[in-house]
């Protein structure tokens, strides 16, 4: 086949390119909308995972290996709080004899990469808080300090519970000895 006429070819390659331009107009029209579509949703997933940090039962921490806190998230414990730490060494969150097992549980966990201690809140008169470190990067450490009391609480019930079931039995014991004699 021969090529269209001249004025021919002018007017399709004209209308080409108008089609042409017009699409990629359309494009750049939609864009901003699917930028925007995208931001929202990345905004709503930020929104949803800072919610679920700042409420979750724990304090979060992320902390610099010197001990001093970058971030905290999470339940405020002790009378510093969560927020309250921020910039401060982590170990004011215990009690002045506790002080030195947490600055050296930093430091065990930048060395090892890993370290668990229980102390004393600063201002509580027992041992309340148990702190896990992990190093999260070669000037990170990120951790968890969890209030537990509730468990020690419970840990000593059942204590309580079962020496006093072992005093029954052993009572018991002695009653059937002497019952058989």
């Amino acid at each position: 086949p021969h090529p269209p006429p001249f004025a021919q070819a002018w007017v399709l390659g004209a209308i080409s390119l108008m089609t042409s331009c017009l699409a990629f107009g359309a494009a750049l029209v939609s864009m901003p909308a699917r930028v925007e579509d995208g931001e929202l949703h990345a905004d709503r997933a930020t929104a949803g995972l800072r919610e679920a940090l700042t409420e979750q039962p724990d304090l979060l921490v992320a902390l610099y290996h010197s001990g001093r806190v970058a971030g905290a998230w999470g339940h405020a414990l002790g009378p510093q709080g969560g927020l309250g730490l921020i910039g401060r060494q982590l170990s004011v969150m215990a009690a002045d004899g506790d002080r030195a097992a947490v600055d050296a549980a930093v430091a065990q966990a930048v060395a090892d990469g890993a370290a668990e201690l229980r102390f004393t809140a600063d201002g509580a008169a027992h041992a309340g808080l148990e702190l896990a470190l992990r190093r999260a990067s070669a000037t990170k450490l990120v951790g968890v300090v969890r209030d537990i009391r509730p468990q020690l609480a419970r840990e000593t019930a059942l204590d309580e519970a079962r020496a006093e079931a072992e005093a029954q039995n052993a009572g018991k014991s002695r009653f059937l000895a002497n019952m058989s004699h």
